[in-house]
């Protein structure tokens, strides 16, 4: 007998038990958050897994939050514990089994000791501030690729405050996997000074401070303000708030940074600037939506004349790789204004390049922003002036010249190649001009098309007056007057008639003017002739002017008749027989021949 067991908990540990804890609270909000509005937001907008990370704009609303978390979450029968909160009144509403006990890591420095850790990020409610932490590194272990990734992941963050530390380390790690080590393999000399040295300084990490409020509570304005820089070796982003109080003190807080390593085939610096331009503007957009904070403006800024010269051109100007991101960029950063900033004062300059925790300890720039930013009105600097900006698409142009050279159409003796060699060209131009790529074997519409051009440049070549004095409507002295000639929808010169209300075709109401000893002309006609079996003079000018109207076309078919070798050799030849001699009766004189008289009638009456 086979017993089934239901497991009524969320397992811990498979793939799936992130999920099905965030579904469940997700649940419960949209079952029971109709009555506890505040909480409802909080389960949906700031929990992770099982943490939630949340606050208000006053003490009360954090209670208020407190109470109704508290409440539904009771109704899924979740017990909720360890809250901490920077303010003491908000915490003495709350018992103290459920608040969260700091943690002391052993350290004289009292910076890092009271402080509590959330989503891996050290806090110190006391004093509101983030604050790090890096165990001591043993000088023991042999230092290879591996031992140097392991380190480097001890370096937990996720906000970018210890960004140009972060970009340092990520250059080792660039420089060890260039040389192709194995993992195991010990470190060069000149890679392994350059490691110790960094990791000689990573404790000092423990000793920085951050801000963790962002926007005083007496803001009047608030500004998003965007740096980014790029080297040959690294690129980054850096935002910065700028809050404008009610008395007018400016305070300038860091909120979070990015940055990449340079890929290891070589790039120019404008195109790692505008990466960068590209990862700032990625950034910015995240942190707009994560923030919910209705921002009186939002400046970013570069100090690259011609990334910002990209910006202003439409991308289908520029190049494949300037164009992708120009657009990607302009899509994000719509309705927000891109500044120049020199690169002295760029904050985001230490970032591309890369810092010792020494270095960026007492970098002010980076922790507090560009000075520019201190001052009541931020100056805009002028950008440099380019001579020419690069990385622009080149155009391709088609220029026709008039004349009888300009397009020699004799190159080419048989007429079927010589429309499929148009019909080539004319793809290719659409490639060119539409972007629009062909693969397949030439069609029927494709030749049309071809032979309409052809029968264009060659009336133009030849017919450049007659053309003219059409347009002008002054044809009455002309020596064609008589063929009532006009311009078709074509743009060809046709032949009128008497037939305009005819059920023929078009072409064969008004046809193509060709002139009479042309290559075209010739080649043309010669083709008609042997497509239809070799047919003889009468028949083949009744087939030419089915579509065409040559000028003295029956002297140019008689001569294209009498040079065609295949009718010469068909042609039969006219024999004349000789006439053989007279019989003898026919050629001698006759008895009756030799007489002549006259003779009369004469009447007689009986």
């Amino acid at each position: 007998m086979r017993k089934v067991y239901e497991l009524k908990t969320v397992t811990y540990g498979v793939a799936s038990s992130p999920h099905h804890a965030t579904r469940t609270l997700v649940q419960l909000a949209t079952d029971d958050g109709g009555a506890f509005p505040l909480a409802e937001q909080v389960i949906r907008n700031d929990s992770y897994i099982d943490d939630f990370l949340t606050g208000g704009e006053s003490a009360e609303v954090v209670v208020n939050i407190y109470k109704e978390l508290s409440s539904l979450l009771q109704r899924g029968g979740f017990g909720v514990h360890k809250f901490c909160t920077n303010d003491p009144t908000v915490l003495n509403n709350i018992p103290e089994e459920l608040r969260e006990s700091y943690v002391s890591y052993s350290f004289e420095d009292t910076g890092i000791n009271n402080t509590i850790k959330t989503l891996g990020l050290i806090w110190n409610p006391l004093e509101d501030y983030f604050t790090f932490f890096v165990h001591p590194i043993s000088n023991d272990a042999s230092t290879t690729k591996r031992q140097v990734l392991s380190d480097i992941g001890r370096l937990f963050d996720p906000l970018g405050f210890l960004g140009p530390i972060i970009t340092s380390a990520k250059l080792v790690m660039q420089d060890i996997w260039r040389l192709g080590l194995n993992w195991d393999e010990e470190l060069p000399k000149e890679v392994l000074q350059e490691w110790i040295q960094f990791r000689r300084q990573l404790p000092i990490v423990n000793q920085m401070h951050k801000e963790r409020c962002v926007v005083p509570r007496d803001t009047a304005r608030v500004e998003l303000h965007g740096y980014s820089d790029a080297s040959k070796r690294a690129y980054g982003a850096v935002v910065y708030t700028r809050c404008i109080a009610l008395d007018g003190t400016i305070s300038v807080k860091l909120i979070a940074s990015k940055s990449r390593v340079a890929p290891i085939k070589p790039m120019t610096i404008p195109r790692l600037k505008l990466c960068g331009a590209k990862l700032l503007a990625e950034l910015v957009k995240k942190i707009a939506v994560t923030m919910k904070i209705n921002f009186d403006e939002v400046n970013l800024w570069c100090d690259s004349s011609i990334v910002l010269c990209w910006l202003r051109k439409p991308p289908s100007a520029l190049n494949q790789f300037v164009s992708n991101r120009v657009a990607a960029i302009v899509e994000m950063t719509q309705g927000y204004k891109w500044h120049y900033v020199q690169s002295a004062n760029n904050p985001a300059d230490v970032i591309s390049r890369g810092a010792l925790p020494e270095e960026l300890l007492y970098n002010v720039p980076w922790w507090k922003g560009s000075p520019n930013l201190q001052q009541a009105m931020p100056r805009m600097d002028e950008p440099e002036m380019i001579a020419e900006i690069p990385e622009l698409r080149s155009r391709t142009v088609l220029a026709a010249v008039g004349g009888d050279d300009s397009i020699p159409m004799n190159r080419v003796s048989d007429y079927r190649k010589l429309l499929r060699s148009w019909a080539y060209v004319m793809r290719f131009i659409a490639i060119v001009r539409f972007k629009k790529r062909e693969v397949s074997n030439i069609s029927a519409t494709e030749m049309a098309n071809a032979e309409r051009v052809i029968f264009s440049v060659v009336q133009g070549q030849v017919f450049g007056d007659l053309l003219k004095k059409l347009q002008e409507g002054s044809m009455k002295r002309h020596s064609l007057s008589n063929l009532a000639l006009f311009i078709g929808q074509d743009g060809l010169i046709r032949v009128g008639g008497r037939l305009k209300y005819s059920a023929i075709p078009y072409d064969g109401r008004h046809q193509v003017l060709l002139p009479e000893r042309h290559h075209v002309t010739v080649s043309l006609i010669r083709k008609l002739h042997e497509e239809h079996h070799h047919v003889g003079q009468g028949g083949l000018l009744a087939i030419v002017r089915e579509c065409y109207w040559p000028l003295r076309a029956k002297s140019i078919i008689k001569r294209i008749i009498a040079g065609c070798q295949t009718c010469a050799k068909y042609r039969p030849n006219i024999s004349s027989q000789f006439m053989g001699n007279l019989p003898e009766c026919q050629s001698s004189t006759s008895i009756l021949s030799s007489w002549c008289g006259l003779c009369k009638t004469i009447f007689v009456e009986a």
